[in-house]
């Protein structure tokens, strides 16, 4: 094979710039501090790199998701940490109402503080972050017209939402009205019971099986009351229609006329009893001066004694035959008040429930709270971790009777009315039980806020980690390149010069 001064020139050349490239991708490294710059460089590297930057890219993201949630929940713990010193400072003063020690001017000024207590309430209820609602569930920028996510009508009623809270809590207070009243009557059924199979001779049982009737209708009384409280308040509310409106009216009518009616047999029963009970006491006297003339001897004194004890028993026992006759009188309206009557009128607590029952736009409420409580808002914070970082009115405040605002409206409007110790001591139970449930809504927060600590400490873990990954597949070791670079260009170097000194070209290399 001929070798021709062409062919070698070409091989040189094709040499010399292999040289020149290499020279270049060094130039180029040591500007750029990479050891890859094109997929080309090292495929393997390439590919370990854009998996570091891909993880390095997700946890920027979930770091950021980290700090916004832990942001909102922030302020979640804050506003929650003043409700539960709302119900703190209420509690306190209402154990003070409930000792019977306060007149009516204190009971005023303590109504006043609660009223700001619950006003208060509703304030952080309706608290911020930034421009979004934090207990509003997706309704972060309040109603289209502009309202709060929580307002109170003329009427009293609260509203979340749009949709009525005070309602389903006056339901609750139908349905506790309806079984206080039906364990009461089954109590109340047992000692009549008792009271009408026990001989008069047996005063003293009639009497007490008497005061526990007596005590029972007292209950369903206060049950009935509290039945038409809330029939009046429901029908009274702004979003219920006139026909379940017309009915509540009509059933908490009737059964004020039953209530009123065992009101006034409880009055009659409730003196027979008590005349019953000086009867009983006026015979253990007669038996006592009995005793005393038997220990004396005197015949003429044990006779007078006597006649007087025989009298006073006939009297005991007179006066517990009437406490009899009124107990089943008490029975009798009190099953009235309690039960459905069949006479084509709306009367009782059960027609009360009967009506609530059927209610429509009721039910309609109900649903509609339920599913506002699915709604918190909620932020990716990992790969398949989401966390709700804000929480539903339902859960804040509660629901039914047991909702706060409405709690401490109620506490209001008992001091003001002149309520009495035993009535104002019920807040003190049912305050207690709102501040367990905000002290678990708090754990629950703090614990989220934990959590998002321990992530945020291990994607720091994973960026360190993944950095150095992407650095050791794409940064170039600068030392190295520069050896490499001065080794280069000192081939290349002595490469021109060598070809210079192997390729010269003569006349004759032209002509042919």
């Amino acid at each position: 094979m001929r070798i021709t001064n062409s062919m070698i020139s070409n091989n040189y050349l094709y040499n010399l710039n292999g040289n020149l490239n290499r020279l270049s991708k060094y130039l180029e490294q040591e500007s750029t501090g990479k050891a890859i710059n094109s997929i080309s460089d090292d495929p393997v590297k390439t590919t370990q790199s854009l998996s570091a930057r891909n993880k390095l890219s997700g946890i920027s993201r979930y770091q950021e998701n980290v700090s916004t949630a832990d942001s909102w929940l922030t302020e979640v713990d804050e506003s929650v940490s003043e409700l539960n010193d709302v119900i703190q400072n209420a509690y306190e003063k209402a154990v003070r109402a409930s000792t019977d020690t306060l007149n009516d001017e204190d009971l005023k000024a303590i109504a006043e503080e609660i009223a700001a207590l619950r006003d208060e309430v509703l304030s952080t209820a309706n608290t911020t972050f930034g421009e979004s609602f934090l207990f509003a569930g997706y309704n972060t920028t309040g109603t289209s017209s502009g309202d709060l996510p929580y307002t109170v009508d003329s009427g009293g009623d609260l509203y979340y939402n749009g949709i009525n809270m005070s309602n389903e809590s006056s339901v609750d207070n139908v349905l506790k009205a309806s079984g206080t009243s039906a364990l009461a009557l089954a109590v109340l059924t047992s000692a009549d019971t008792t009271a009408q199979s026990t001989p008069t001779s047996n005063y003293n049982e009639i009497i007490e099986a008497v005061s526990a009737v007596v005590d029972s209708a007292d209950e369903i009384a206060a049950s009935a009351e509290t039945a038409i409280e809330a029939a009046a308040d429901i029908a009274a509310s702004a979003d219920i229609d006139a026909s379940t409106a017309a009915d509540l009216t009509a059933a908490a009518a009737s059964l004020e006329t039953y209530s009123d009616t065992l009101s006034s047999v409880i009055g009659t029963a409730g003196a027979a009893v008590a005349d019953a009970k000086t009867a009983s006491n006026n015979a253990a006297e007669a038996y006592r001066a009995l005793e005393d003339a038997q220990a004396s001897g005197d015949s003429a004194a044990i006779a007078e004694a006597q006649s007087a004890y025989d009298d006073a028993v006939l009297a005991a026992q007179d006066a517990a035959a009437d406490a009899r006759t009124a107990s089943a009188a008490v029975l009798t309206a009190a099953t009235d008040a309690k039960n459905a009557i069949d006479d084509g009128n709306p009367a009782t607590t059960a027609d009360v429930q009967s009506v609530i029952d059927n209610s429509t736009a009721l039910a309609a409420s109900e649903n509609a709270l339920d599913t506002q409580s699915e709604d918190v808002i909620s932020i990716q914070v990992g790969s398949g971790q989401t966390m709700e970082v804000s929480v539903a009115g339902t859960e804040l405040l509660g629901r039914g009777n047991e909702n706060l605002y409405i709690i401490l409206d109620e506490f209001y409007t008992a001091l003001s009315s002149g309520a009495d110790a035993a009535e104002l001591n019920d807040y003190v139970a049912r305050l207690q039980d709102a501040q367990g449930r905000a002290l678990a809504l708090e754990a629950e927060v703090g614990a989220k806020i934990k959590r998002l600590d321990t992530l945020s400490g291990r994607y720091e873990a994973n960026i360190l980690n993944y950095t150095k990954m992407k650095s050791d597949a794409e940064d170039a070791d600068l030392a190295e390149v520069i050896t490499k670079y001065t080794t280069a260009e000192t081939v290349y170097n002595a490469a021109l010069s060598a070809g210079a000194e192997i390729i010269q070209s003569s006349l004759i290399d032209f002509l042919k």
